[in-house]
Order: C-alpha cells, then sequence, then structure tokens
C-alpha cells in the first residue's frame, strides 16, 4: 500500500506519495506557495504573455474565459447581482475614464472596435460620406444608410463581372472554385491525343 501523509501546510489534506513528488505538499498548497514567490510569478508572467502574444491562442483563451463566465452568470443569480452591482460601481465612479484621457490608446481602440460593430454593412471607402451626411447634413441614420447603400448599388453595378467576382469573393460570399480533377485516370488520352501517339 502507497505510503500517504499530511500536507505540510497544515490544510490538513492526506497526500499519497508519489515518485514525482518534489514537495511534501497538496497542489493547492504548492499553487498557493507558487503564487506568493516573486520570481517564480515573474517566470510565469512572461511565459504567459509570450504565448499571449499569439493572436489564435489569446482568441482561444478569451473565448473559454468569456462562455465560462457566461454559464456561472447565468447559473448562479448572487454572482449576477453582485458583478451588476460592481458595474454600476464603478460606472458611477468614472475611474475608468478619468485613467485613459481622450485620445488614448484603450479609446481608440474602443472607437474602432464600436465603428466595426455598428458600421460593419459600410464600406470604409463610403465611410466619410456616411459620418457627412449624419454630422453635416444632419440626416436620420435610417435615411443615410439608405443613402449610401443606394451608393453601393450604384458602383456594383458599374463593376465588370470580374470585379464583381473579386468583390464577392472579398466579402466571403462565394469561395474560389477548386481546380477540375477527373473522377478517374483516363491515361495515356489527352485532349488532343498527344499522349496516344497518334499526332
Amino acid at each position: 500500500m502507497a505510503e500517504t501523509y499530511p500536507c505540510e501546510a497544515g490544510c490538513g489534506t492526506i497526500i499519497t506519495h508519489a515518485p514525482y513528488r518534489k514537495t511534501r505538499l497538496c497542489v493547492p498548497c504548492v499553487r498557493s506557495a507558487n503564487g506568493r514567490n516573486p520570481s517564480k510569478r515573474a517566470k510565469g508572467s512572461i511565459a504567459m504573455k509570450k504565448r499571449m502574444a499569439d493572436p489564435v491562442f489569446k482568441a482561444r483563451q478569451l473565448s473559454i474565459a468569456h462562455d465560462a463566465m457566461r454559464e456561472r452568470l447565468a447559473s448562479d443569480p448572487e454572482l449576477r447581482a453582485r458583478q451588476a452591482d460592481i458595474c454600476r460601481a464603478l460606472g458611477k465612479s468614472g475611474a475608468g475614464r478619468a485613467a485613459q484621457g481622450k485620445g488614448s490608446e484603450p479609446r481608440r481602440r474602443a472607437a474602432i472596435t464600436r465603428r466595426q460593430t455598428m458600421l460593419g454593412w459600410c464600406p470604409p471607402h463610403l465611410l466619410p460620406e456616411y459620418q457627412r451626411m449624419i454630422y453635416s447634413k444632419r440626416m436620420k441614420a435610417a435615411d443615410a444608410r439608405a443613402a449610401i447603400e443606394e451608393l453601393m448599388r450604384k458602383e456594383e453595378a458599374n463593376l465588370s463581372p470580374f470585379e464583381k467576382q473579386l468583390l464577392r469573393i472579398r466579402n466571403g460570399e462565394v469561395g474560389i472554385s477548386r481546380k477540375f480533377v477527373p473522377e478517374k485516370d483516363v491515361s495515356p488520352f489527352t485532349l488532343g491525343g498527344v499522349g496516344s501517339g497518334m499526332l
């Protein structure tokens, strides 16, 4: 029977001995000790920053974290109420706005994201015209959008079939056709008869 012993940190956990163990601490106590160690925290921070520099890894991790938080908020009304109170207090305090002044990098990023979300339907080259309609001409958003969509239709009508196809590919509406590959091998024949020796 494997040897067992209590965790040395005094948490009361009984540990089963294994040859790979370097300490006589349970896993939560090891994590706690590593979290209090400045050199290990710095090493872990560098490693995580390096991994988070990969956009694919970062997107996957954020997706996992967001999904987990959504599930917790949906299943725990007390947590949801507590988080709502925290967010309300933070919003009223103005701490976020005070820390990030006008023209700061986070505000610029937020503006770009908001524009992509709300004005994703508008092509970038027509965005100044849409903004001119809204701010200078004081048009309603729905009317300005209708006018821009009319401009988009006129532009598309003036395109050649090839340019229309390129535009649809850029917008992800159609894929590029795959190269034709015969279903069965018909060698040594070719369309011109070269492979058959007839020419």
